[in-house]
């Protein structure tokens, strides 16, 4: 009976570490796009649909804006570089800036454009 109660709490530690092994290593990145400028300021400070993308030398990523300007993204860990695209053509000079994504961890972040 000793053996067996051994030999089950051995099964129970390998599977623990498995599953740990397994996990998602990936941080989530949160944020809203300010595509659509302010004819005063000439910044973004309208939550705008849109397509918003993540890169650095290891991947590119892509989500799109709803047209409450929200978006998510799933990435590995690392620094990243975003861009929003509001989809109008002319006045837009940047829409860029990055983030900085943790395993596990959420990351909050506002992309907003910048109009010429």
């Amino acid at each position: 009976m000793r053996l067996r109660v051994s030999f089950v709490a051995v099964i129970v530690m390998v599977a623990g570490l498995v599953s740990s092994c397994s996990s998602n290593p990936n941080g989530t990145v949160i944020g809203v796009f300010d595509g659509l400028g302010n004819q005063v300021t000439r910044v973004g400070g309208v939550p705008s649909a849109g397509k918003i993308v993540l890169s650095n030398p290891n991947g590119i990523y892509h989500a799109s804006a709803g047209r409450d300007g929200k978006f998510s993204f799933s990435v590995p860990p690392g620094y990243y570089q975003i861009t929003g695209d509001p989809g109008q053509s002319g006045g837009v000079s940047s829409c860029t800036g990055s983030v900085r994504v943790k395993p596990g961890q959420v990351t909050h972040t506002v992309v907003t454009c910048v109009f010429h």
